[in-house]
């Protein structure tokens, strides 16, 4: 899909995508998923967000699953994100709505993401399970606090306490997703 003008740097964009997804399914380790039933409902939670984004975006959002234990994500030029299937244990909305770069960029991609959500009546306090989520992985026991001054994600502590806070000033009405996580799950080991 192509934005409005054709400039070089649309079709650089356009260019680095494609190559990293012929890349990417190269490797027997990162498997693209095309289950027409997983890439409804994924279609489903990305349009009900990308309606709240202000500008809208200068290309239209496309998700990609990628089966793949890894809890990651990956944004690509040209509005694509790769979502890994290990997400899908956590909350997947919250990773839809962030990038990874530095500790300032997540940041903002954390109010970004707090403030997306609850545009989209979907409680902020989603994501502050998220976060506790990774406060239980075998990583995060392991180094916790102590080398958390060399990543690039603010302390997990602080962001779960943001979220926190986001979903207590929530005053709307939470519109749930409607997804059946089990099944899609399920339909993801198949």
């Amino acid at each position: 899909v192509q934005p409005a003008g054709d400039g070089f740097q649309d079709r650089v964009e356009v260019s680095l995508r494609e190559l990293v997804i012929k890349q990417l399914s190269l490797d027997p380790h990162y498997q693209l998923i095309e289950n027409p039933a997983v890439v409804a409902e994924l279609d489903r939670i990305t349009k009900r967000l990308a309606v709240q984004i202000e500008p809208p975006l200068k290309w239209p959002l496309r998700i990609l699953l990628v089966k793949n234990a890894d809890a990651n994500a990956m944004t690509l030029p040209g509005g694509t994100m790769l979502v890994f299937t290990g997400l899908l244990q956590d909350e997947i909305v919250q990773i839809l709505t962030e990038s990874a770069f530095s500790r300032s960029v997540e940041e903002r991609a954390d109010r970004f993401a707090l403030d997306l959500l609850a545009k989209s009546r979907i409680r902020p306090g989603h994501l502050a399970d998220f976060f506790r989520s990774l406060t239980r992985t075998p990583l995060e026991k392991a180094v916790g606090k102590q080398l958390s001054w060399l990543g690039s994600h603010p302390d997990t502590d602080s962001r779960i306490k943001r979220a926190d806070e986001a979903d207590a000033a929530f005053t709307g009405t939470e519109e749930p997703l409607d997804i059946d996580w089990p099944a899609l799950q399920a339909k993801l080991r198949k």
